[in-house]
């Protein structure tokens, strides 16, 4: 198996209770792993990562062992991109640091000005942490689509504010688990404009090769996922997080796990294989998506950690993004056709 992407679970905890965390869905007991990581290192030395994702939890809670990881990471794998997602309010000076040493990329999970609503706190009214995360090199924003962000463009103008150097704004799907308040009240019609108009924008940004365009941005792994399905002729789901395909979930113990969001352990590294044939009994496909025409590249048709129940409420949501995504692709080819 050629793992490309390594998710490392440095622990589960976390000083933050989002609303829709899928965590608080997927773990049901703490993740602990020590910090000593004698286990993963041969795993580390001949696998071929290109990407290396510091997760908890909060990662920040673990800084002792990203302090040892990293710069091992480093040494033996210099190409290889360091990334983590964090809610940023355990940045100091000496964190920003080395993060800007090894060029870690930081993900920052906020939902512009609702963030209070949907996070609990918003660290970036607190001016020392505003000021850390500027000095973050290569940084981002990690927004959840929802009720009170699904106006795309005022999130985007809410952090051109915040950011007139420009900062890139990365968006998720809402997985409905505990908290489903901010799927009740989703104008999903507004949302359809919304992401039309994207729609087109992103057709025009493919057709003039502006890959650098938000609207492009928006729909860069939708972008990716369809190329794999026609580059490899699938005729089954997608999981669009890869697992056990090029990407890996491990822990500093040398576990598997199922999920990046889950604490079910799978396998061990010493036996790749039974794992991979456990990890697909927990695949399940809803009979409903067999035959939905967004089967083959649909997230919720592959994910692990979601009931059926959950992945048909979220599907009406992800509908709409793979209509407009769609939509954006024809507009696309009729303008190459009439190039042609």
């Amino acid at each position: 198996m050629d793992f490309t992407t390594i998710y490392i679970t440095l622990g589960s905890n976390c000083n933050f209770k989002c609303s829709y965390c899928m965590q608080r869905y997927g773990i049901q007991k703490e993740i602990f792993s020590n910090e000593n990581f004698d286990k993963i290192k041969l795993f580390l030395e001949k696998t071929d990562v290109k990407k290396m994702m510091l997760w908890g939890g909060e990662p920040l809670m673990y800084w002792g062992k990203i302090l040892k990881l990293v710069p091992y990471l480093h040494d033996i794998k210099p190409d290889c991109r360091i990334n983590m997602i964090t809610n940023g309010s355990l940045l100091t000076e000496d964190k920003v640091a080395f993060i800007n040493k090894y060029d870690i990329g930081v993900g920052l999970s906020h939902d512009g000005e609702n963030t209070v609503l949907t996070r609990g706190k918003d660290v970036l009214k607190n001016p020392s942490t505003m000021f850390l995360f500027k000095q973050i090199k290569n940084k981002g924003i990690c927004c959840v689509i929802s009720a009170v962000t699904q106006d795309i463009y005022e999130v985007w103008r809410y952090y051109d504010k915040l950011f007139p150097e420009g900062v890139a704004v990365n968006f998720d799907m809402l997985k409905d688990f505990l908290d489903i308040k901010f799927l009740n009240s989703f104008d999903y019609e507004k949302f359809g404009r919304t992401m039309k108009k994207i729609a087109v924008r992103f057709a025009d940004a493919a057709y003039r090769e502006d890959f650098a365009t938000r609207e492009y941005h928006f729909f860069y792994n939708h972008v990716g996922i369809l190329n794999n399905v026609l580059k490899n002729d699938r005729k089954t789901f997608h999981l669009k997080c890869g697992v056990m395909s090029n990407a890996i979930n491990i822990d500093f113990d040398g576990n598997i796990l199922l999920c990046k969001n889950s604490d079910i352990v799978i396998g061990s590294l010493s036996d790749l294989s039974a794992a991979k044939k456990r990890f697909e009994t927990y695949v399940k496909v809803p009979e409903g998506c067999n035959k939905c025409q967004y089967y083959t590249i649909c997230d919720p048709a592959g994910c692990v950690i979601e009931n059926e129940e959950m992945k048909m409420k979220s599907c009406k949501l992800n509908a709409i993004v793979y209509d407009a995504f769609f939509e954006g692709i024809g507009i696309w080819q009729k303008k190459m056709l009439e190039l042609a």
